[in-house]
């Protein structure tokens, strides 16, 4: 058992060899506390919705197999609740009281064709956790334990050495989804996490110039005041770029148009050739 921030957290690794075709390998959870809230991460956000019903302005809930990005939440009546976190298993699904997570979904065919990708044949390790809390949705930074799963420090040996230091901090009700080089700029995408309005806090510990709120595009920039450290407003699962002026430029990165430069020089005459042994799909390759 493992601890991210006093919760208690329980670490699987599953080990599944030659499942059989058409075989739905599944974990279940029961849990002891009723459900009433369950919350999935999806792209750039969540989803959330009573359980079992809807009820008043919450008109969504979890009904049937749902995809779910490194996390899904259930908050308990009586308060606290529970998280699964996982490593590329997006099936979840809830069955009364007891929140399922998809492992598996074994299929030796596809349109018709061989598709080892969805085979059960081999071997396959499968991680996911769950993350237990007392604390409300708020205090609890699920979406946070979600990233902090898929992405656990990489140790390296026999590198340069150097000062271990963070290069930006953000309050709880935000996460870093993406950062990015781009001529004179670093621009970086963040999300509400929380589903709650407030005041959002970046620290940026990288050399720049100035700060600003951008569109989606980078464009229409609202200067921000203030840095290293800067304060802004910010909605419920809101999508904001931050873009830094650095001093110096890295070019303009021109769009790839040709795959030619990416595959090595014996393998380029199969690159437009037409192997009519090879199935893809859709339609029949």
């Amino acid at each position: 058992m493992t601890f991210y921030r006093d919760h208690p957290r329980i670490d699987f690794d599953t080990y599944l060899e030659d499942i059989p075709d058409r075989t739905v390998v599944v974990a279940e959870f029961p849990l002891a506390p009723k459900i009433a809230m369950a919350r999935r991460g999806i792209p750039y956000g969540f989803s959330q919705g009573a359980w079992p019903e809807p009820a008043g302005a919450m008109n969504g809930y979890m009904k049937g197999i749902t995809p779910a990005v490194r996390w899904s939440h259930y908050a308990f009546e009586d308060g606290g609740g529970a998280a699964l976190l996982d490593r590329g298993l997006p099936g979840r699904e809830i069955d009364g009281n007891t929140p399922l997570l998809f492992l598996l979904n074994a299929v030796e065919t596809y349109m018709g064709f061989p598709c080892p990708w969805l085979s059960g044949k081999g071997a396959h390790h499968l991680q996911y956790a769950l993350l237990a809390h007392d604390e409300d949705w708020p205090n609890a930074r699920i979406a946070r334990a979600g990233w902090a799963y898929n992405a656990p420090p990489v140790a390296a040996k026999d590198t340069a050495g150097g000062n271990a230091e963070s290069l930006l901090h953000t309050s709880d009700n935000v996460v870093v989804e993406a950062m990015r080089r781009e001529e004179g700029h670093i621009e970086l995408r963040l999300v509400e996490c929380l589903g709650v309005a407030g005041e959002a806090v970046l620290a940026v510990h990288l050399p720049h110039e100035s700060a600003a709120l951008t569109d989606l595009t980078g464009q229409r920039p609202s200067p921000l005041s203030g840095g290293p450290e800067y304060r802004f407003g910010i909605r419920p699962q809101q999508i904001v770029t931050v873009r830094l002026t650095t001093g110096a430029s890295v070019g303009t990165v021109m769009p790839l148009t040709d795959w030619t430069p990416l595959v090595p020089e014996h393998k380029r005459p199969a690159l437009r050739a037409y192997d009519p042994a090879v199935k893809g799909h859709p339609p029949h390759g």
